[in-house]
């Protein structure tokens, strides 16, 4: 499995957890977890395949910033 890790721009943990309910329903053969660091939040993703695309789409309909590391 690998990993896939996201910088975001979430700014609450409400936030994530709501983002978080929605990849879980996009990617739902993923281990998904957010890292609260000072400045940003990282997202990372366990998975055999690329799922950068759909990162990427369900976090700029949401306005939120994410890029991939």
């Amino acid at each position: 499995m690998k990993v896939e890790i996201f910088k975001t721009d979430i700014k609450n943990e409400q936030q994530a957890n709501y983002l978080l309910t929605l990849l879980r329903k996009s990617i739902s053969d993923a281990l998904i977890d957010f890292d609260f660091k000072e400045n940003h939040t990282l997202l990372k993703v366990k998975i055999n395949r690329d799922v950068s695309e759909i990162v990427h789409s369900l976090f700029i309909t949401q306005g939120v910033d994410c890029q991939k590391l």
